[in-house]
């Protein structure tokens, strides 16, 4: 945000409905439109688990956090239909100061 790395993430994918992903280069913020567009997979739903834990060293890194601050963990798996589970991701985001809001449609 604003040139300041504010969130890290994991992101694994079924190869078989997403060939070349990898090779894409920068992925756009927006990944559900790029799914839909380049794969012609549509997200219905996700279910998202939120929790508190503390900066890792890799965080520190990674997205500039001290090692042992509060960071948010977004735990997220998004289905397509016919409910079938297509994307697991694992964002780990500052809480200094930010505030996680989400609208999916």
């Amino acid at each position: 945000l604003e040139g300041v790395p504010a969130v890290r993430e994991h992101i694994v994918l079924p190869a078989e409905l997403f060939p070349g992903i990898e090779k894409l280069g920068e992925l756009p913020n927006s990944l559900y439109s790029l799914y839909q567009s380049k794969f012609g997979v549509t997200i219905m739903t996700t279910h998202e688990e939120l929790s508190a834990q503390l900066a890792t060293s890799d965080d520190h890194r990674q997205i500039g956090i001290e090692t042992g601050s509060p960071i948010l963990v977004i735990d997220r798996v998004a289905v397509c239909l016919p409910e079938r589970k297509v994307e697991w991701r694992m964002s780990r985001v500052r809480s200094d100061n930010l505030v996680y809001a989400i609208t999916l449609t």
